[in-house]
């Protein structure tokens, strides 16, 4: 392909198939991620390779499954001896970014990320592991932490845009492949009060062996 497109990938941590509206659930309002499957492609019988945090994430970031990365279990650092989906974009000519949780550097919370541990993302602002969603910590390139001090996806999703506009700037000829990595809707349920109050819990059925 001669083209090269702007790749964006979105990656939400424990978001069931089931919990969008696309996958015809009448309850959770997800307009957003319903106009892309709408405008797009879905994929109706895709499946976890892993379904576990770190080797799920390793397998995304390889192309392999667990036994073939070496990861089977969480808060363990991932071997850096294998090709990462990062470094191949990188010498197909695409600009790299990526925003949010890592959690294949062990154990450390929230942990910072090297550079040389980044497998490829050139632009690079996030953690290792947590999820404080409400006073969230970050680290960009020098190590030192800072607390984003509003609710985690907005903070991300502002960076990536910023990454974005960086990318076009020092490069409009380049493309980007940016990756971003939301904690939501992995627990704890922490949450700004407008998304909380769109839902009232009398009205949200129960799934079937739960108890009130």
């Amino acid at each position: 392909m001669s083209e090269r497109p702007n790749v964006l990938l979105i990656y939400a941590d424990q978001m069931r198939y089931d919990c969008m509206s696309p996958a015809g659930n009448p309850v959770i309002k997800t307009p957003n991620l319903q106009r892309l499957a709408d405008e797009g492609l879905t994929f109706d019988n895709a499946f976890a390779s892993y379904p576990l945090c770190c080797p799920f994430r390793a397998s995304m970031l390889t192309g392999k499954y667990a036994q073939g990365h070496g990861m089977t279990q969480n808060h363990f650092p991932l071997r850096a001896d294998q090709e990462f989906l990062g470094e191949r974009m990188k010498a197909a000519g695409y600009q790299t970014l990526y925003v949010g949780k890592w959690h294949l550097e062990g154990g450390p919370k929230p942990g910072f990320v090297p550079p040389d541990r980044r497998f490829g993302f050139d632009r690079f602002v996030g953690f290792n592991r947590g999820h404080a969603y409400l006073d969230g910590i970050f680290f960009r390139g020098n190590g030192q932490p800072y607390r984003c001090r509003r609710y985690e996806p907005d903070y991300q999703t502002d960076h990536l845009i910023e990454f974005i506009d960086e990318a076009r700037a020092d490069d409009p000829e380049k493309p980007f492949f940016g990756y971003v990595s939301f904690g939501p809707p992995h627990h704890p349920n922490d949450m700004p009060e407008h998304w909380r109050g769109m839902y009232d819990p009398s009205e949200v059925p129960l799934p079937a062996g739960t108890l009130p």
